[in-house]
């Protein structure tokens, strides 16, 4: 009975947690396959093991994560795998750089390139990792995708991160799930998002 009543809280938070998060954030099959035709659509190889991960960086196509204000990278991800896509640095310079404006601190980010190899040990680990093959396989395993941590952030800072990634999201420029089991912000930045000027020029309200 206790045991019972320990669940009930559990998933009472865990529905407190999604009706506070915009519905344009939640996660669901849809987003993950979108992810996967988006990297397909941009012909973005998933990254087998180090040696395909160390080619990319040789040949510029992954770039190690912005050292700015406004960007902190959590000093439990491996130093091989602080690379990412050219376009997804840039977005976090963009917004990394805005939120310290906003409120003097930064963005943690507590997850960025995966190879398969990588994708398959934290499997081992937590039953929630994506999978490495098929449309719903992890868009990290392109480099186009970071999480950014909410453990240290006030509901504030949340808010305004929801607000930046719904913008973009409506603008087809991210693909963003608010996750609450890791409390993470997934964002997959698309190739495109290079090509817009005012991509995160747009004042939030």
């Amino acid at each position: 009975m206790k045991s019972l009543f320990l669940v009930m809280i559990a998933l009472t938070q865990l529905l407190s947690l999604s009706i506070q998060a915009d519905p344009i954030l939640v996660g669901s099959f849809a987003s993950q396959i979108r992810q996967n035709q988006e990297a397909d659509n941009d012909n973005l190889e998933r990254i087998v093991d180090d040696a395909a991960l160390k080619d990319l960086k040789k040949r510029k196509q992954l770039v190690s994560l912005p050292s700015i204000p406004g960007v902190a990278v959590d000093p439990r991800l491996k130093e091989k795998l602080r690379v990412v896509r050219p376009w997804t640095a840039r977005f976090l310079k963009d917004v990394g750089s805005e939120f310290h404006k906003v409120f003097g601190s930064d963005l943690s980010v507590n997850s960025a390139t995966r190879t398969v190899v990588h994708q398959k040990n934290l499997a081992k680990k937590n039953r929630n990792a994506a999978a490495v093959e098929g449309e719903r396989r992890s868009s990290h395993l392109t480099g186009a995708t970071i999480d950014i941590g909410k453990k240290r952030l006030n509901e504030r800072q949340i808010q305004w991160l929801r607000d930046r990634l719904v913008q973009l999201e409506q603008k087809s420029l991210v693909e963003a799930t608010e996750e609450h089991y890791q409390a993470v912000f997934h964002v997959m930045v698309f190739k495109r998002y290079s090509d817009t000027e005012d991509s995160t020029r747009v004042a939030l309200k």
